[in-house]
Protein backbone atom coordinates (compact mmCIF):
# COMPACT_ATOMS: atom_id res chain seq x y z
CA UNK A 1 0.00 0.00 0.00
CA UNK A 2 1.46 3.36 -0.93
CA UNK A 3 1.94 6.24 1.46
CA UNK A 4 -0.59 8.35 -0.42
CA UNK A 5 -3.22 5.61 -0.21
CA UNK A 6 -2.61 5.12 3.52
CA UNK A 7 -2.96 8.86 4.14
CA UNK A 8 -6.15 8.91 2.08
CA UNK A 9 -7.51 6.00 4.14
CA UNK A 10 -6.67 7.86 7.35
CA UNK A 11 -8.28 11.03 6.05
CA UNK A 12 -11.38 9.14 4.95
CA UNK A 13 -11.65 7.43 8.33
CA UNK A 14 -11.43 10.79 10.08
CA UNK A 15 -14.01 12.28 7.72
CA UNK A 16 -16.37 9.41 8.44
CA UNK A 17 -15.83 10.02 12.13
CA UNK A 18 -17.11 13.55 11.65
CA UNK A 19 -13.94 15.60 11.56
CA UNK A 20 -14.65 17.44 8.32
CA UNK A 21 -12.29 18.47 5.55
CA UNK A 22 -9.54 19.67 7.90
CA UNK A 23 -8.87 16.01 8.78
CA UNK A 24 -6.34 15.78 5.98
CA UNK A 25 -3.83 17.84 7.95
CA UNK A 26 -1.35 15.46 9.62
CA UNK A 27 -1.55 17.19 13.02
CA UNK A 28 -5.29 17.83 12.97
CA UNK A 29 -6.50 17.14 16.53
CA UNK A 30 -9.56 15.20 17.60
CA UNK A 31 -11.48 18.01 19.32
CA UNK A 32 -14.32 15.70 20.34
CA UNK A 33 -12.33 13.98 23.07
CA UNK A 34 -8.82 14.91 24.17
CA UNK A 35 -7.50 16.76 21.10
CA UNK A 36 -5.29 13.79 20.26
CA UNK A 37 -3.78 13.77 16.80
CA UNK A 38 -3.58 10.73 14.52
CA UNK A 39 0.01 10.31 15.80
CA UNK A 40 -1.25 10.12 19.38
CA UNK A 41 -3.80 7.49 18.44
CA UNK A 42 -1.28 5.44 16.43
CA UNK A 43 1.17 5.58 19.35
CA UNK A 44 -1.39 4.62 21.98
CA UNK A 45 -2.81 1.73 19.99
CA UNK A 46 0.61 0.45 18.98
CA UNK A 47 0.09 0.90 15.25
CA UNK A 48 3.76 1.15 14.27
CA UNK A 49 3.10 1.16 10.52
CA UNK A 50 0.75 4.14 10.76
CA UNK A 51 3.07 5.88 13.21
CA UNK A 52 5.99 5.53 10.78
CA UNK A 53 3.90 6.86 7.94
CA UNK A 54 2.73 9.85 9.97
CA UNK A 55 6.28 10.64 11.12
CA UNK A 56 7.59 10.40 7.55
CA UNK A 57 4.78 12.74 6.50
CA UNK A 58 5.80 15.41 9.00
CA UNK A 59 3.68 14.72 12.09
CA UNK A 60 5.03 16.56 15.13
CA UNK A 61 6.24 14.41 18.03
CA UNK A 62 5.94 17.42 20.36
CA UNK A 63 2.23 18.16 19.77
CA UNK A 64 0.35 18.32 23.09
CA UNK A 65 -3.28 17.36 23.63
CA UNK A 66 -5.75 18.95 26.06
CA UNK A 67 -3.98 17.41 29.04
CA UNK A 68 -0.51 18.29 27.82
CA UNK A 69 0.25 14.74 26.73
CA UNK A 70 2.34 13.93 23.70
CA UNK A 71 2.28 10.76 21.61
CA UNK A 72 5.03 9.31 23.83
CA UNK A 73 2.74 9.58 26.87
CA UNK A 74 0.04 7.60 25.06
CA UNK A 75 2.50 4.95 23.86
CA UNK A 76 3.98 4.58 27.35
CA UNK A 77 0.59 4.31 29.02
CA UNK A 78 -0.32 1.51 26.63
CA UNK A 79 3.06 -0.19 27.00
CA UNK A 80 3.59 0.00 23.24
CA UNK A 81 7.29 -0.83 23.00
CA UNK A 82 7.70 -0.48 19.24
CA UNK A 83 5.93 2.87 19.04
CA UNK A 84 7.97 4.10 22.01
CA UNK A 85 11.16 3.16 20.14
CA UNK A 86 9.99 4.93 16.99
CA UNK A 87 9.00 8.09 18.87
CA UNK A 88 12.29 8.20 20.74
CA UNK A 89 14.17 7.73 17.46
CA UNK A 90 12.16 10.68 16.10
CA UNK A 91 13.45 12.79 19.03
CA UNK A 92 10.33 12.76 21.20
CA UNK A 93 11.29 14.47 24.49
CA UNK A 94 11.63 11.56 26.95
CA UNK A 95 11.00 13.64 30.10
CA UNK A 96 8.27 15.94 28.80
CA UNK A 97 5.65 16.57 31.45
CA UNK A 98 1.95 16.70 30.84
CA UNK A 99 -0.32 18.73 33.08
CA UNK A 100 0.18 17.88 36.72
CA UNK A 101 3.81 17.00 36.01
CA UNK A 102 3.10 13.52 34.67
CA UNK A 103 5.82 11.94 32.51
CA UNK A 104 5.69 9.02 30.10
CA UNK A 105 7.78 7.02 32.60
CA UNK A 106 5.18 7.58 35.33
CA UNK A 107 2.39 6.41 33.04
CA UNK A 108 4.30 3.27 32.05
CA UNK A 109 5.19 2.56 35.68
CA UNK A 110 1.63 3.09 36.87
CA UNK A 111 0.33 0.76 34.17
CA UNK A 112 2.79 -1.99 35.17
CA UNK A 113 4.42 -1.87 31.73
CA UNK A 114 7.91 -3.08 32.63
CA UNK A 115 9.21 -3.21 29.05
CA UNK A 116 8.10 0.37 28.44
CA UNK A 117 9.67 1.48 31.73
CA UNK A 118 12.98 -0.11 30.67
CA UNK A 119 12.91 1.53 27.23
CA UNK A 120 12.26 4.95 28.74
CA UNK A 121 14.95 4.56 31.40
CA UNK A 122 17.45 3.42 28.76
CA UNK A 123 16.56 6.55 26.77
CA UNK A 124 17.41 8.74 29.75
CA UNK A 125 14.06 9.25 31.49
CA UNK A 126 14.51 10.66 34.98
CA UNK A 127 12.94 8.30 37.55
CA UNK A 128 13.24 10.97 40.25
CA UNK A 129 11.03 13.54 38.51
CA UNK A 130 7.93 14.23 40.58
CA UNK A 131 4.33 14.93 39.65
CA UNK A 132 2.25 17.63 41.35
CA UNK A 133 1.61 15.35 44.35
CA UNK A 134 5.31 14.65 44.87
CA UNK A 135 5.20 11.07 43.55
CA UNK A 136 8.06 9.87 41.37
CA UNK A 137 8.07 6.82 39.07
CA UNK A 138 8.47 4.41 42.01
CA UNK A 139 5.49 6.05 43.67
CA UNK A 140 3.48 5.45 40.52
CA UNK A 141 4.72 1.83 40.42
CA UNK A 142 3.56 0.98 43.94
CA UNK A 143 1.79 -2.38 43.73
CA UNK A 144 2.99 -2.88 40.15
CA UNK A 145 5.65 -5.64 40.32
CA UNK A 146 6.91 -5.54 36.70
CA UNK A 147 7.50 -1.79 36.88
CA UNK A 148 8.97 -1.89 40.39
CA UNK A 149 11.50 -4.56 39.42
CA UNK A 150 12.80 -2.50 36.51
CA UNK A 151 12.90 0.75 38.48
CA UNK A 152 14.64 -0.84 41.47
CA UNK A 153 17.21 -2.52 39.20
CA UNK A 154 17.92 0.85 37.59
CA UNK A 155 18.56 2.39 40.99
CA UNK A 156 21.31 -0.14 41.63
Amino acid sequence: MTRRLLLQCLGTALLLAGFGQRAFAIDFPDWYTLARTPLGYAAGFGNAAMLKLLLESGARVDYRDTFGRMALHWAAEGGQAETIRLLLAAKAPVDATARQGITALMLAAGGNKGDAVKLLLDAGADPKKQDFTGRDAIGWATGKPASLRVLQAARG
